[in-house]
């Protein structure tokens, strides 16, 4: 239960990041240098607030999965028994955490 609310939690940080992005004002066009009134240059925003959402989205869909493993052995099929395989241990175990982004 506790793992699930951490995994709720950082999904809304991850959206609170792209609400307070999408707030941001929006940035002139590059090479806009004719002296007039910056134009709000739309486009780039849109592209940056999609690709905040979606980050969001794929966080929250690889923290579900996390949260639903009932059994690490099969993510991580080596026992840490002894420490002559810790180092191949945490290699594995590195890699599955990375894998599941937490």
């Amino acid at each position: 239960m506790r793992d699930r609310d951490d995994a709720a939690a950082r999904a809304r940080a991850a959206l609170d990041r792209a609400a307070a992005a999408a707030s941001s004002p929006i940035t002139e066009s590059p090479g806009d240098d004719d002296g007039d009134t910056p134009k709000p240059y739309a486009g780039k925003q849109d592209l940056h607030d999609a690709l905040l959402l979606h980050e969001a989205a794929a966080i929250m869909n690889l923290h579900a999965q996390a949260v639903s493993v009932q059994n690490i052995r099969g993510l991580v099929p080596i026992v840490l028994d002894s420490e002559d395989n810790y180092s191949r241990w945490h290699e594995s175990f590195l890699l599955t955490l990375g894998k599941f982004s937490l």
